[in-house]
């Protein structure tokens, strides 16, 4: 054909885009043919013509959805010239490449939002979302000009040596839980109208940062911030003369805020510029890097990247994905309480009938538990000050914490496809998020709100099944256990065998919370595993269902067919143990 490729776009704001690659198609010695202006000239029958006499399409996308023709026969829907050809591409069965331009380098002024067309970016934004999941479709995400030439020379070097675009990103495709923002910079303003021009210039040509505008006064601010975040390695707040009182005016929710988020991501930072860049912070926010504004925006921005990367497990993988994991296990203090089981139950919303039952088989558990040599002073070496201090197989071994390092570790390095189950490429790295049960039971600034999405969303929860006999741990694990797209992984000191599983299915089982009973014995979901008695067993079962649930982040659905293959994935290996 004479025009191999199609080339597509919006016109006006990728004009450099395009230019950039029509010279590197040029370079190859591939025909192109390009998206028409508007005109009245049967717009629409001429581009989707053109479209069908080429062998490839390449799309670039930015933040505008385009002119969208009226013509009501070729045309019904609406849709931009821009969707139209993409459409044409894939009715016609073409190798579909589109490059998607990062937002956080696309100038306000080069939006739909700020034009108020297309229902004020409603439209680019649907269109944007789409590209990620549909089949056939190779996307590719560019931050800058270097980036764009160098993914399409990659794409038309393979196209012709190969023969096969159709294959190019099978392993490249951006996975929808991937955190492709290096840094969520959290300003206080209501919109960004109000929010400094030198700071919003400033992150729109920083493709590191992304602007994350959020009210402290609302009631959920913990859930919100963690949702909006939720696509960033690291997390610091910009802090001025205004925002600064208003934190002070708010009391603990910036340190909760912090807190929480130091806990999923390893370390928080701050930017502070204006009369605030030599304020002295309140002692109980202890931010890890604090990058204040002396000289320029951009040296402050410089040195606030600088100080987090060290400390940002995220920061250190090309294609980061968080995996959100909850430890639902006691710390010391409530363990302690358990020697009183009478008293551990008092006030709580029970009734007396299961305030019995509970109390016996908790004190005949602790009893079996001291009487055997290994757990003789428990719980003193299985729990700690903090949940994930957790050691389900006594002292001596790791702690829950250790054992999911380990798994994590073991994925992120392995190569064999049975470690990366479900994960597509080799370039994506898992990182544990980690979420605090207290969020749940003690809640403040929206943190049960936050803990419940996070359940919605997918995570998984690691259960020690003494902890369900906790009256408080039980009520939370009521609410944390019912979703659907959580995996659970329980564990218990008892050799499974002297107290076989299935003997702990009936319908007075301390086990029989949420949904956890019907999951394991009537659906035998795979992501749903109990009594896991041995090391071994926790972590094949970790190495197993880690990489699955990345599914699910995705917005997939569990893999049922798992089920088929957990006895293969659950084998020895030399390295498992």
């Amino acid at each position: 054909m004479a025009n191999d490729v199609y080339l597509s776009s919006t016109l006006n704001d990728l004009v450099s885009e395009r230019d950039a690659v029509l010279k590197v198609l040029a370079g190859q010695g591939f025909g192109v043919k390009q998206s028409y202006s508007a005109s009245e000239q049967d717009l629409v029958s001429s581009c989707l013509d053109d479209v069908a006499q080429c062998r490839i399409y390449i799309g670039i996308v930015g933040d505008r959805y385009g002119y969208c023709p009226l013509d009501p026969a070729r045309n019904p829907n609406g849709l931009s010239i821009t969707e139209l050809e993409f459409e044409q591409a894939r009715a016609q069965e073409l190798p579909c490449f589109v490059f998607v331009k990062d937002r956080a380098v696309i100038a306000v002024t080069m939006t739909d939002k700020d034009s108020g067309d297309n229902q004020a970016g409603q439209r680019i934004a649907d269109l944007r979302h789409r590209l990620q999941s549909l089949p056939l479709v190779r996307t590719g995400r560019f931050a800058d000009l270097a980036d764009l030439r160098e993914q399409v020379l990659t794409v038309v070097l393979k196209v012709k040596g190969k023969g096969q675009p159709g294959s190019i990103f099978e392993s490249d495709d951006p996975h929808p839980g991937e955190m492709a923002t290096d840094v969520a910079l959290v300003v206080d303003a209501l919109g960004l109208d109000s929010i400094d021009e030198d700071l919003a210039r400033q992150v729109q040509a920083d493709a590191r940062f992304r602007l994350i505008v959020l009210d402290p006064s609302m009631p959920d601010y913990l859930a919100r911030l963690d949702e909006r975040c939720a696509k960033c390695c690291a997390l610091a707040w910009h802090l001025s003369s205004r925002s600064l009182g208003l934190y002070r005016e708010r009391g603990a929710l910036l340190s909760a805020a912090m807190a929480s988020q130091r806990q999923r991501r390893g370390a928080v930072g701050a930017l502070l510029t204006g009369a605030a860049a030599g304020a002295r912070l309140p002692g109980d926010w202890g931010f890890d890097v604090i990058a204040r504004a002396d000289d320029t925006l951009r040296q402050a921005f410089d040195e606030l990247h600088r100080g987090l990367r060290p400390r940002v497990g995220a920061l250190r993988f090309e294609r980061p994905v968080g995996v959100p994991v909850i430890v639902l296990a006691m710390t010391q203090a409530e363990a302690a309480t358990l020697a009183e089981p009478d008293q551990l139950w008092q006030g709580a919303a029970v009734d007396d009938d299961e305030r019995r039952l509970r109390s016996a088989q908790l004190s005949a558990r602790v009893a079996a538990l001291r009487a055997h040599p290994a757990h003789a002073r428990w719980p003193a070496a299985a729990y700690g000050d903090r949940r994930d201090d957790w050691r389900p197989f006594g002292a001596g071994l790791p702690s829950v914490n250790g054992y999911l390092q380990q798994a994590f570790d073991r994925i992120n390095s392995a190569h064999s496809k049975r470690d990366r189950v479900f994960i597509r490429s080799d370039q994506i790295k898992l990182v544990p998020h980690a979420y605090s049960l207290d969020d749940l039971l003690r809640p403040a600034h929206g943190s049960d709100t936050l803990l419940r999405r996070v359940r919605d969303r997918g995570c998984l929860v690691l259960v020690d099944e003494l902890s369900l006999l906790h009256p408080a741990l039980r009520s939370a694990a009521r609410v944390l256990l019912k979703g659907e797209n959580v995996a659970v992984l329980s564990s218990h000191p008892f050799d499974p065998a002297a107290e076989p599983v299935s003997a702990l299915l009936g319908t007075d089982s301390w086990l029989d919370v949420g949904i956890l009973i019907p999951r394991f014995g009537d659906e035998q979901d795979p992501r749903c595993e109990l009594a896991i008695g041995s090391p071994e067993r926790l972590r094949r079962w970790l190495i197993l269902v880690l990489p699955e649930l990345v599914n699910t982040l995705g917005g997939g659905e569990a893999q049922r067919s798992l089920l088929e293959r957990t006895h293969e994935l659950l084998k020895p290996t030399s390295a498992g143990a």
